[in-house]
């Protein structure tokens, strides 16, 4: 009770703030109900931009809407109980002489008529339009202002919210990041769906790691020391080992159990972390020790198990690579047998290349390629899953290009060039891996769907694939390392539609869904079209609506998921990537 008392008793304080504010701006006086300045640039913005060449607005600018249908400014509200009166005052300017029409939906349906936003006299001339009568639901709500003509929307300054509940802004990372860790896990200790809550899991690291970003950005206490307590209680504090009860790789022989350590190194004093707490150091350093002997092929790529005998998976790439070079450069450490961590680390990459993307002067070596990457390789050419042989013929790759595993390839390569020196030692690894990612990112190009994201199955030459679909994780992680790419100029700026179009996609797959919690129900954001977690198979329809079950038949399963890890922590990334840096995506 006193917590939720503090909560409400801080909200109140920031709207007391909002509304001196407000009273000052705009000439008002305060009154009895709430009020809350929704300024349209920090909106959630779609095939809109932030704009500030016109003067006399409020903030630090407005939205300008895209001359087209569809466009739209939306914002993310919190509110503490369901209002039917509410007003909202739309502040514009219209320096054309017709009038510009906009739609106004409160929780994805439109309220009212059309809304008609007469010329105001020029650009720089505001105008408020107010709409009353908003009824809005306890938790999580959105507004949204749509454009209707082909000349799009007014441009936009701000939405002046007056209620008769508290109602903070909030934005999409927040509100998922909220349902998560407040209302469907909020004990660290057991993070996502039974029976592998408990674990120490590379799905849950990536979605904490997401947490962690936003943690940067808004300095929100509870998101950090949740990731604490995720860390806290998988691992001894004495000797900072994994608890075998809480892994299923004791022995730390899989890739995929060090890709948490990502989240473990912030938690370090070296990093900005607690000062005098050794745990978190200690449990870096035995994942960091596990990768001094895992076992490698015979050009230096880590196997992705140490059972797994020269047998390489994409997915690797991330699951390694990204953790060694933030730790060996912070403490200064090379793997055994190793001199350069640089080129370690870039070598494993460029040879990832080499035996797996679909290109001319690799392994595989097609007269004309897609520049496309398979899931795997095997150095034997004889890799199976079940006992069925995955291997593409007499190749040494396995038979289908997966959308993920190039998500993860992708967010490897921009995470390592990060920490790569630019000196001319390391200048021919760093250009290597740079082509690399421009020839994956052409050959995405020509596989995005209309509706901006990629399927599951990017491409299967020989047939239809069976159930694909398009993958909302895969294109959060593409959206991510995309844009993280033109903001370090490794690509030109024309992929920033590219980029633009994909967040698009994702942006649609997220929703507020009502979800029943103790005696009521509250509405909790909902990321669909998840591709599930995937093992190495032989045919298509194993990465799409097939599975083998315990006896080795090929059954029905449940794919694409909503609310998966995977895809929660790929659209933290994406979102706090674009909100870091929002001019490396196009308006779309």
């Amino acid at each position: 009770m006193f917590a939720r008392y503090s909560r409400y008793l801080r909200r109140a304080r920031r709207l007391g703030v909002v509304l001196v504010i407000m009273a000052l701006a705009f000439g008002t006086s305060c009154a009895s109900a709430a009020g809350i300045v929704l300024q349209a640039e920090d909106g959630e913005l779609v095939r809109t931009i932030r704009a500030s060449a016109y003067g006399g607005f409020t903030g630090t600018g407005y939205a300008d809407y895209a001359n087209e249908a569809g466009s739209y400014v939306e914002w993310v509200l919190d509110v503490g109980a369901a209002t039917s009166g509410d007003t909202l005052a739309l502040r514009y300017a219209n320096g054309s002489t017709a009038t510009r029409k906009l739609k106004l939906f409160v929780n994805g349906v439109q309220f009212g008529a059309n809304l008609a936003f007469g010329p105001t006299g020029g650009w720089s001339s505001w105008r408020s339009k107010p709409v009353s009568g908003i009824a809005l639901r306890p938790g999580l709500n959105t507004i949204r202002a749509e454009s209707i003509g082909g000349k799009g929307g007014p441009n936009l300054d701000v939405a002046t919210l007056t209620s008769t509940a508290e109602v903070s802004l909030t934005d999409w990372a927040q509100a998922l990041v909220h349902s998560t860790i407040d209302v469907r896990y909020p004990d660290p200790a057991q993070l996502g769906p039974a029976p592998t809550s408990a674990w120490w899991r590379y799905q849950q690291g990536l979605y904490l790691l997401g947490q962690y970003r936003v943690y940067q950005r808004t300095g929100t206490a509870r998101y950090l020391d949740y990731i604490k307590g995720w860390v806290d209680a998988r691992t001894d504090p004495i000797t900072g080992n994994l608890l075998p009860a809480r892994t299923a790789d004791p022995k730390l022989d899989f890739l995929d159990t060090v890709m948490p350590g990502r989240i473990v190194l912030p938690l370090d004093g070296a990093f900005g972390g607690p000062a005098g707490e050794a745990r978190y150091r200690l449990t870096a350093d035995r994942l960091w020790d596990t990768l001094g002997t895992h076992k490698r092929t015979p050009d230096g790529i880590f196997w992705h198990t140490n059972a797994s005998r020269n047998t390489v998976l994409l997915d690797g790439a991330y699951m390694a690579l990204p953790f060694a070079t933030l730790y060996g450069q912070q403490f200064g450490r090379t793997l055994p047998g190793k001199p350069d961590l640089y080129h370690d680390v870039a070598n494993q990459l460029i040879r990832h290349r080499y035996h797996l993307q679909d290109a001319p002067g690799t392994e595989i070596d097609p007269p004309t390629g897609t520049r496309l990457f398979y899931h795997a390789y095997d150095l034997e050419g004889n890799g199976t899953t079940h006992g069925v042989d995955w291997s593409e013929g007499t190749a040494k790759h396995s038979s289908v290009i997966w959308c993920r595993a190039m998500g993860w390839y992708a967010m490897a390569i921009v995470d390592v060039l990060d920490l790569m020196p630019s000196d001319a030692a390391h200048r021919a690894d760093r250009d290597a891996l740079i082509a690399i990612f421009r020839s994956l990112i052409q050959g995405l190009a020509a596989k995005q769907s209309s509706d901006g994201r990629w399927l599951t199955v990017v491409h299967y030459p020989s047939r239809a694939v069976a159930g694909n679909f398009l993958d909302s994780s895969c294109s959060a992680m593409l959206v991510y390392a995309i844009s993280k790419a033109v903001g370090a100029r490794y690509l030109d700026g024309s992929y920033r539609k590219m980029a633009s179009r994909a967040y698009k996609g994702v942006l649609g797959a997220l929703s507020l869904q009502p979800e029943m919690v103790g005696d009521g129900i509250q509405y909790l954001t909902s990321l669909s079209g998840i591709a599930a977690g995937q093992q190495v198979e032989a045919i298509p329809e194993l990465y799409t609506t097939s599975a083998y079950d315990a006896a080795g038949a090929i059954v029905p399963r449940i794919n694409p998921l909503t609310n998966d890890m995977h895809g929660l922590g790929a659209f933290l990334l994406m979102y706090e990537q674009v909100k870091r840096d929002p001019t490396t995506i196009a308006p779309f």
